[in-house]
């Protein structure tokens, strides 16, 4: 008990000393300061790389052009997706035109193609109509039977899987939504 009433009155001393005051509020001002350092660098690094995944997107859906200092790699990969994304077209109008009242949304399309295929082999040409093919259904109404959007997404994904083969992963199905909303956003704010 005396042992921790010494220590108490020695820690009261050392405390009470302007010299340990200032050298203990420095040491904890420059942890303060570290840990800001450290998460500001974080940060910043993580908005360079989000502003060039958004820049990536945006070329590829020929909302700018692809900038001059473009890496060789990312500039043929923007190419290639927009050269998917015309014969992607083409099918999504022929789609459009055979189905009842609403129609495709393009943007949504293109953005499930996007998550697949960016930075991978293009598919051949004959697999864009079967491609668009996975987002139409047919539904009866009234004993008619008629083309229209296949509305219910993860149907969407199940038919591509299933139909076409495709590796549909969770990462797919997010990265697909994250290019739809950012390309709404980008059109909504131009």
């Amino acid at each position: 008990m005396a042992a921790s009433a010494v220590l108490a009155r020695v820690a009261i001393a050392i405390a009470s000393d302007k010299r340990v005051q200032n050298f203990l509020l420095t040491i904890v001002t420059g942890v303060i300061a570290f840990i800001f350092i450290i998460v500001g660098t974080f940060f910043s690094i993580m908005d360079q790389g989000t502003s060039n995944n958004q820049n990536i997107i945006a070329c590829a859906f020929s909302l700018q052009d692809i900038p001059a200092n473009a890496d060789y790699d990312t500039a043929k990969n923007i190419n290639e997706v927009k050269n998917s994304f015309i014969k992607l077209d083409s099918q999504i109008e022929s789609a459009n035109s055979r189905l009842s009242g609403k129609k495709l949304d393009s943007e949504w399309v293109k953005s499930v193609l996007f998550a697949i295929f960016f930075e991978k082999e293009q598919p051949a040409d004959d697999f864009y109509n079967s491609f668009v093919n996975c987002f139409i259904t047919t539904e009866t109404i009234n004993g008619i039977q008629t083309i229209v959007p296949l509305a219910d997404k993860n149907n969407q994904f199940n038919k591509l899987e299933n139909e076409l083969k495709l590796p549909i992963t969770n990462e797919t199905i997010t990265l697909a939504s994250e290019v739809y909303t950012y390309i709404l956003f980008i059109e909504v704010s131009h």
